[in-house]
């Protein structure tokens, strides 16, 4: 019998290759998954800052007509992380550039309907660094001013 218990108690454990193996294999799992999180966050970032300059648009275009004055938003170009809004500086979240993708940097609204001209208005917001693969559109159309968000 005593024989017996030595050699359970000697078997009780983890091996230093078995916990080598599992280290190996989570190290493997978490370095994939970092690239995943990264994306993810410029992608959630590019979203917030697109909602935020859409409601601004949106809102303007609401004062346009309650309070019966030309209303609008301006693309800073020397300054690509911010912009004009009725006279008031705006800031994107860092890392974030807003740009002209048409002709026009700015978008007015005119009253008594908020109404702008009938020539689309284009807005890109992308990242600063890698703004070829990662970006969204704000479209402004027609009169009326609709604000239209895209992906591509």
């Amino acid at each position: 019998m005593i024989p017996n218990r030595m050699y359970r108690s000697q078997n009780l454990g983890f091996s230093l290759l078995e916990l080598l193996i599992v280290v190996a294999i989570i190290g493997v799992v978490s370095a994939g998954s970092i690239g995943h999180y990264q994306n993810f966050r410029i992608q959630s970032i590019i979203r917030e800052a697109t909602q935020q300059v859409a409601t601004d648009i949106e809102k303007e275009r609401f004062a346009s007509e309650r309070f019966n004055e030309e209303r609008g938003l301006v693309v800073d170009l020397n300054n690509p992380n911010q912009y004009i809004l009725n006279g008031i500086t705006k800031y994107l979240p860092k890392g974030i550039e807003l740009t002209k993708a048409g002709r026009s940097k700015s978008v007015t609204f005119y009253p008594p309907y908020g109404t702008t001209g009938a020539s689309e208005r284009t807005f890109l917001v992308a990242w600063k660094n890698k703004p070829e693969r990662y970006y969204r559109f704000i479209r402004v159309v027609g009169v009326t001013g609709k604000v239209i968000i895209q992906d591509e």
